[in-house]
């Protein structure tokens, strides 16, 4: 079982619970993780964090930026950031930002339209 553990300092991860204080491994570098997320009826996982939404289908070892727009208007320390991601099972995307938006992506996160 892999553990992917959302911390302040970006996205780790450890193969086996319970694990040693040295074990995680850091597989993103995103500053602060708001949401790790997957669901049964979309492959892979999903990062919500200070710097974008991110996608993996191997289990961690590569993430895909998914260009979530950004904010103009900052939260703390210069940052907007994406707060929460959904993936439905018709395919789309959703995320949601601070100011506040929610974008929607119904091509893998390719493209992202603000909702109104």
């Amino acid at each position: 079982m892999t553990l992917l553990i959302g911390t302040d300092d970006g996205l780790y991860r450890v193969g086996d619970v319970p694990f040693e204080r040295d074990e995680p491994e850091r597989v993103l570098d995103c500053e602060v993780v708001t949401a790790v997320k997957s669901w049964d009826h979309t492959e892979g996982v999903f990062v919500a964090s200070s710097t974008g939404a991110y996608r993996s289908v191997d289990g961690g070892e590569t993430w895909k930026d998914l260009g979530v727009p950004l904010g103009d208007r900052f939260w703390h320390a210069g940052q907007s950031e994406v707060w929460s991601i959904l993936a439905t099972a018709d395919g789309a995307l959703y995320a949601g930002t601070n100011d506040p938006y929610v974008f929607r992506s119904v091509d893998g996160g390719e493209t992202w339209t603000e909702l109104k």
